[in-house]
């Protein structure tokens, strides 16, 4: 019997440990999306962003056919995504463009699909300092074209 269970112990223990810590995580926060708008002279952005205020991971990317503009060829890393309901913040480093900034601040909404009535919205901001993302920054510029889709894994 105690054979039995020394077995069994084994086999719960084995169990356990064919299982990464990972597997058994909450699903990050996420948001993500890409798009078109007319505002700005015409503006097309991406963007994707994972994980918590405190830990994060992602990127941007926003384009505009203005010579000069610091939307041209913008990217930068995300540092901080802080997702809320339908909307998110996201903060990084800008690694290309930004007219002379260094950080930006993203807030999107995700209003439902595309063929919704009311269109996801954005704001992005540029600056020379570096901001946090723990409190909400709700997109308020329509986009005519793409998609923003946030997740929020919050329990």
């Amino acid at each position: 019997m105690r054979h039995a269970n020394k077995a069994a112990i084994a086999l719960l223990v084995g169990a356990a440990c064919a299982f990464p810590a990972s597997a058994l995580a909450t699903p990050e926060d996420f948001a993500t999306g890409a798009f078109k708008t007319s505002i700005f002279g015409g503006l097309k952005g991406s963007f994707t962003a994972h994980g918590t205020p405190l830990s994060a991971h992602g990127q941007i990317h926003f384009d505009q056919d203005i010579p000069g503009s610091p939307f041209s060829q913008l990217t930068g890393t995300v540092d901080c995504a802080f997702v809320h309901g339908n909307s998110a913040t996201i903060t990084g480093r800008l690694t290309s463009g930004g007219g002379g900034n260094t950080f930006f601040q993203l807030g999107v909404t995700d209003n439902g699909g595309p063929s919704q009535a009311v269109p996801d919205a954005f704001n992005l901001f540029l600056t020379p300092f570096e901001l946090r993302c723990n409190f909400p920054l709700d997109g308020v510029l329509a986009i005519e074209q793409g998609n923003i889709i946030v997740n929020d894994n919050t329990p």
